[in-house]
């Protein structure tokens, strides 16, 4: 959708799809890392006036109520930012109306994002050692320059998770003003965009050309496509981190939006099928141990370097992986020695990490 025209606006089923991942992730986010820090921070840089046109939740009120639910000791600092003066004041005065926790400390900007996070570093300085997660979910593409997510994405402790409007890019990529061209190339973080705009497949190409960028600056990058109800790709979602457990916990909360592992939601199959839905992925899980034995052939390594390898270089999980693993055994593509390495008998169609397996 475009910018809305009014201030509160109908929520969309792809938008409430994105509310759920970011429902899920934040779950196991403000738990895990408020187990071992004091101190964390939750950006929320288009926050919008907090409530859709019938009374439900936004971005705002989702985080606020899921931080309340993981019942921790940290502060938490909620960073709300909204350049759109009237949602401004109907956001604050939601915010006004809920029973805050002491614990929780709250700062709302009237102001754009770029501008509150143009001094990243100094922000960064000024927050040293809490752990911040950015959602970062604009309407269009201004105002998100790739320099400053490459700034926020150089704090280690930093996870962003971000809306590229792929379908609005890819439709004004040749505008004729130079100002909104401008705009897209800040946002991509370079002017060259021939080879996208020769390619056959525009939106192919944007977003392998905005992952491949974000992979320059994190470790780990996921991209979650979604569609609207004409089952044309109007955005991606992008989670970017550089921590192996928000990578894992990420993909976990993206499986359970998209159990057929294609990590794409589309309005248009909104109400003939539920939104978390199930799938039979024998032929997913096949293509996975293809994967595995294409990466390991002939090698002899424990279960371990197996998972590490799903984790972290596929969109796979551990659960998907000894299935895979079960397969294996049964069709002889693998054998399991039957001590594991602490020299302790292995129990059959199971694979802890310290079973030995031998590709063939």
């Amino acid at each position: 959708m475009g910018t809305p025209s009014t201030l509160l606006w109908k929520l969309d089923p792809h938008t409430k799809a994105k509310h759920a991942i970011l429902s899920e992730y934040l779950k196991a986010w403000f738990q895990i890392v408020g187990k071992t820090h004091s101190k964390l921070i939750f950006i929320d840089g288009f926050a919008g006036p907090g409530r859709y046109s019938e009374g439900e939740p936004g971005s705002p009120l989702i985080a606020l109520d899921i931080a309340k639910k993981a019942n921790i000791s940290s502060k938490i600092l909620f960073q709300f930012v909204e350049e759109d003066k009237n949602r401004f004041k109907y956001l604050k005065n939601e915010l006004n109306n809920l029973k805050i926790p002491p614990s929780f400390d709250i700062s709302i900007e009237n102001e754009s994002f770029s501008n509150i996070l143009s001094s990243t570093q100094d922000y960064l300085e000024r927050n040293h050692g809490a752990p911040i997660f950015a959602f970062i979910d604009p309407f269009g593409f201004k105002g998100i320059p790739f320099n400053l997510i490459k700034n926020l994405l150089s704090y280690q402790k930093c996870e962003i998770f971000i809306n590229f409007m792929i379908d609005s890019t890819n439709r004004f990529l040749e505008h004729p003003e130079k100002v909104i061209r401008c705009y897209i190339y800040e946002l991509l973080g370079s002017s060259d965009v021939s080879s996208i705009i020769e390619s056959d497949n525009r939106i192919a190409a944007l977003q392998r050309a905005y992952e491949e960028r974000l992979k320059s600056v994190a470790k780990f990058v996921l991209p979650f496509e979604m569609r609207n109800k004409k089952d044309r790709t109007q955005f991606f979602l992008f989670f970017a981190s550089n921590h192996r457990l928000g990578h894992i916990k990420m993909k976990e909360a993206m499986w359970r939006i998209d159990k057929d592992g294609e990590f794409s939601f589309s309005d248009a199959s909104y109400g003939q099928q539920s939104l978390f839905r199930d799938f039979n992925l024998e032929q997913k899980i096949r293509g996975l141990l293809s994967e595995i034995i294409q990466n390991f052939a002939t090698q002899t390594v424990p279960c371990k370097s197996v998972e590490t390898f799903v984790e972290d270089k596929t969109i796979f999980l551990k659960s998907h992986l000894k299935n895979a693993l079960k397969i294996a055994e049964e069709e002889a593509k693998i054998s399991v020695e039957a001590l594991k390495s602490d020299g302790k008998k292995r129990i059959k169609n199971t694979f802890p990490g310290d079973t030995i397996i031998k590709f063939c």
